[in-house]
């Protein structure tokens, strides 16, 4: 099942917009950004995500990128456990394809914040781009419910200091895109960054694999839906790595592997 827009089916769903600038990263640089809030109500608890996207020097000469996404209890009251449910994914805004996602992760207590972090994106380059957004999941009384969060502003790492920082656009080869491509057996394929325009995420998202190869990851694959809280505390990775397949655009054909990995924060 992949994903829809749900604002209009959450009770009290509402997103605070804000102009997404692009901060630009020189080299020595860190910096974090991140989204405006998405605040939803479900299930007589109130909660405000965002997601984030980090760099900072690793070596010399190699930077590391991270998402990162939080959710927050509104009043600052604990919801039960496994009521918050989330996934960070870091996007190469450029190239417009998935680098790396965390699994899902929900709260194993009681609890009025949920944080998670993809693992770092090692790299060496003279100019890269990259934003965060993520997905969470709030249990409603007989399941969850998926929303999809609010873009953080790009990232930009750059050696030349008159590097332009402008508005999170999307990039030239997706602006007159209306709509997703679809293979042989029906299912949508193309990448994540459309979702905010078309509506919905497609069934195949443009991912970059473990091999180095892109492809496609399927969405159900990519962010799975617990059917019940005893599911969700279950299905938490505890740190492991859990390894999707990577397909071809006509979703049969495996040509890697696309790990979900928890990272720590890039900024500590």
């Amino acid at each position: 099942m992949k994903w829809k827009n749900l604002t209009a089916k959450v009770t009290g769903v509402c997103a605070l917009s804000i102009l997404l600038i692009s901060t630009t990263v020189f080299a020595g640089g860190a910096a974090s950004t991140e989204s405006s809030k998405t605040k939803s109500t479900v299930n007589g608890y109130t909660y405000n995500a965002y997601s984030t996207a980090e760099v900072s020097l690793w070596t010399w000469n190699t930077y590391q990128a991270q998402s990162t996404l939080i959710v927050q209890v509104d009043g600052g009251g604990n919801a039960p456990s496994g009521y918050m449910g989330g996934q960070a994914r870091l996007y190469n805004f450029t190239t417009a394809v998935l680098k790396v996602a965390s699994p899902v992760k929900y709260t194993t207590s009681a609890t009025s914040l949920l944080v998670t972090n993809t693992a770092q994106q090692a790299t060496v380059t003279d100019e890269a781009t990259y934003y965060g957004q993520g997905k969470v999941q709030y249990y409603n009384g007989n399941g969850y419910v998926g929303i999809e969060l609010t873009k953080s502003p790009n990232v930009i790492l750059s050696n030349s200091s008159n590097k332009f920082s402008g508005t999170n656009q999307l990039p030239d080869n997706l602006k007159d895109q209306e709509e997703y491509a679809v293979n042989n057996n029906g299912e949508t394929y193309g990448s994540g960054l459309l979702e905010s325009k078309i509506g919905e995420e497609p069934d195949l998202i443009l991912a970059e694999g473990t091999n180095g190869v892109q492809g496609y990851v399927k969405a159900d694959d990519l962010f799975p839906i617990a059917s019940s809280l005893q599911e969700a505390t279950i299905s938490n990775s505890n740190g492991d790595i859990q390894v999707i397949s990577l397909y071809d655009q006509d979703g049969l054909t495996v040509i890697g592997e696309f790990e979900l990995k928890e990272g720590n924060s890039v900024t500590n």
